[in-house]
């Protein structure tokens, strides 16, 4: 695991626990569930892309830590 918090989201009062994991290999298919697109970026340039407040945390990590995926 990467890491792991909390973060709510007071529009709704949905206080959730968020795990973010490293997966060195996978087999099988990503399926797009919610999303429109699916793209494998540099680090750098997530910066670039509009997140969900709850996901800003993690890509802050990941960019000051330099994770390399």
């Amino acid at each position: 695991m990467i890491l792991d918090y909390f973060f709510s989201y007071p529009e709704n009062n949905k206080n959730i626990h968020l795990f973010f994991y490293k997966i060195d290999e996978f087999n099988g298919k990503i399926l797009k569930n919610i999303h429109n697109d699916i793209r494998w970026v540099r680090t750098k340039e997530l910066k670039l892309y509009d997140f969900l407040a709850g996901d800003r945390k993690i890509i802050d990590y990941i960019i000051n830590n330099d994770i390399k995926f």
